[in-house]
């Protein structure tokens, strides 16, 4: 049985441990506000992976960088579509002016 506290329309603003107006577990206004509460939560945290997704990708990159230049797997090794999408991606870096293409053989960037 938590204490809450309620705007001027008489909304559940917020749940408290003590000092608060008390109310029963069961009851609409709470169940309503555990549940956006809980939505909210949900929104915030797609919102967060969607937005480490480039960040992972780029890692993924590297990753694939730093396993092809120790010979642990080779370019050609790779789906042709992951080599595709790898290629693309490492030729729009170089066009910004970065050097991020990956090594496929000796001295040969892709």
């Amino acid at each position: 049985m938590p204490y809450v506290v309620r705007n001027e329309n008489g909304e559940i603003t917020g749940v408290l441990q003590d000092n608060g107006t008390w109310v029963e577990d069961d009851d609409p206004h709470l169940i309503a506000y555990l549940k956006q509460q809980g939505a909210d939560h949900i929104v915030r945290a797609k919102a967060a992976l969607s937005a480490s997704d480039s960040e992972l990708a780029r890692v993924v990159e590297d990753l694939i960088g730093v396993l092809i230049e120790k010979e642990l797997i080779m370019f050609t090794e790779l789906p042709e579509a992951a080599q595709h999408k790898l290629a693309d991606r490492a030729n729009l870096r170089v066009n910004l002016g970065g050097s991020g293409g990956l090594m496929v053989g000796e001295d040969e960037i892709l």
